[in-house]
């Protein structure tokens, strides 16, 4: 199935309730940006005590992580996360989050986990994603006393290859968004697998050695400028609160 089809059904598959404890709870707005040159499938964002992570960089990526990163479906990772891992958010689960452009979305936070993990899948890339995987470098502890309206931002310029298909624009789900040929053949495990291993995406033009080209300009997707995403947390009292 296509990503753009996928993209159009997780809203209500996502739409998922935010469990534990509610002791010294606070809400916070999350807003995940696409700051260029790509575009992201949808963002999973999950809030856990500092013992979770989506991945390892030299490691096997995992089938669930697989079906995030080559369709960007988040959905099979949502399904097997522990119970550590009680909050969750998805940003996107209606479209893609395209170049400039925001997705948004709320979460409680508790003191039982402050700490955040974020993966989403790169457009127009086969398996290509982005994430933090050192489970303590979201620390949003210092939000849960903040005053309404506080905010902080984390940066992504790390882009993972899943290392779970061979780069090719014919895989690539979303690939006209951004102006390639793309198009995903189908779900995962339906193409070659690349490696199997997570490797940190380098290069002035890393899409340079995709097949299937055609007349698409690769050193137009640089990641050398730095930044490609930003996720930033404000705290949004209630009113009673404020």
């Amino acid at each position: 199935m296509r990503i753009i089809n996928k993209l159009t059904t997780l809203s209500a598959a996502l739409a998922l309730p935010l469990t534990g404890s509610a002791s010294a709870a606070t809400m916070i707005q999350v807003d995940f940006s696409s700051v260029g040159p790509v575009a992201f499938a949808p963002a999973l964002v999950t809030a856990h005590d500092g013992s979770y992570d989506f991945f390892d960089t030299g490691s096997t990526a995992s089938n669930n992580l697989r079906t995030l990163a080559e369709t960007g479906n988040p959905g099979d990772i949502v399904a097997a996360l522990p119970a550590s891992v009680n909050r969750v958010v998805v940003l996107g689960a209606s479209g893609p989050t395209g170049v400039g452009a925001t997705s948004s979305n709320m979460i409680t936070v508790d003191d039982g986990n402050n700490r955040l993990s974020l993966a989403s899948m790169v457009l127009p890339s086969s398996d290509w994603f982005i994430g933090n995987n050192d489970p303590n470098s979201m620390d949003i502890s210092s939000l849960l006393t903040a005053a309404n309206g506080t905010s902080i931002t984390f940066t992504f310029s790390r882009v993972y290859d899943a290392g779970t298909e061979i780069n090719d624009f014919n895989t690539a789900p979303g690939g006209p968004l951004v102006g390639a040929p793309g198009g995903n053949t189908g779900g995962p495990g339906m193409d070659a697998v690349e490696n199997g291993i997570i490797t940190l995406v380098t290069g002035s033009d890393p899409f340079g050695s995709f097949l299937n080209q055609g007349m698409f300009d690769t050193t137009a997707l640089d990641f050398t400028g730095g930044n490609v995403a930003t996720l930033t947390l404000t705290v949004v009292l209630e009113p009673s609160s404020v």
